[in-house]
């Protein structure tokens, strides 16, 4: 219940603005409402105050990845396994930060690691079978998402992974419609679908194109 969360948190920082719980809560809230200005402001008081904070390395992680500094994602979520090495969504949050960057080889490696911590995991088996995918290794990116379905078949990876494996098929249509039914799903019972977030980002991020002048298109 995260607005619950949210504010109990506000009401801790009103009293204590350094509170370091009330600050996590406060901007894992605000990276999920899309408000990466607040998210930053809480997770940099947080490694700033205590350096060896784990969740505030891995909120500034995913603060950075939303912005598209990869490579300070990267840094960032490097820091946040450092001093969490056991925790297998915070590496697989890692692995996501390279396949974003384009580095698909380096995402197996870290996605094999997250399964390593945590074979049970099914977004670790599902990462690794993105980054397979992505590399065009179909048997073993389909051995790896039938692991990661097999422990949830609602697991986001294993899915992506799925959609990819189409697409290299050559089944468009297959691939559209599975990607789409992923896009309508809900991380969380009582969380936005991937797809209001891709709208939120839209209306935050893309150029707003006024409409075309009718004379434009005349011969």
């Amino acid at each position: 219940n995260m607005a619950r969360a949210h504010q109990l948190a506000e009401d801790v920082l009103a009293r204590d603005p350094e509170n370091l719980h009330a600050s996590t809560v406060a901007g894992s809230y605000s990276v999920e409402q899309q408000d990466m200005e607040a998210a930053e402001k809480h997770f940099g008081r947080i490694v700033e105050r205590q350096p060896q904070n784990g969740r505030g390395w891995l909120g500034l992680g995913l603060v950075r990845l939303y912005q598209q500094k990869h490579a300070e994602s990267i840094q960032a979520l490097d820091e946040a396994v450092r001093l969490m090495p056991n925790n297998s969504g915070t590496i697989v949050a890692l692995g996501w930060a390279k396949l974003a960057s384009r580095d698909a080889r380096a995402a197996e490696r870290t996605f094999r690691q997250a399964v390593a911590v945590d074979r049970n995991f099914a977004e670790a088996h599902g990462g690794l079978a993105s980054a397979l995918a992505l590399q065009g290794r179909a048997d073993e990116a389909q051995q790896a998402a039938k692991l990661a379905n097999g422990l949830d078949r609602m697991n986001f990876g294993g899915r992506f992974a799925q959609s990819v494996l189409f697409k290299i098929r050559g089944n468009t249509e297959a691939a559209t419609e599975l990607l789409v039914r992923l896009m309508e799903q809900a991380p969380a019972p009582d969380s936005k679908s991937l797809m209001e977030h891709l709208r939120t980002y839209g209306m935050k991020h893309l150029p707003k194109t006024p409409p075309g002048n009718p004379d434009d298109l005349k011969p």
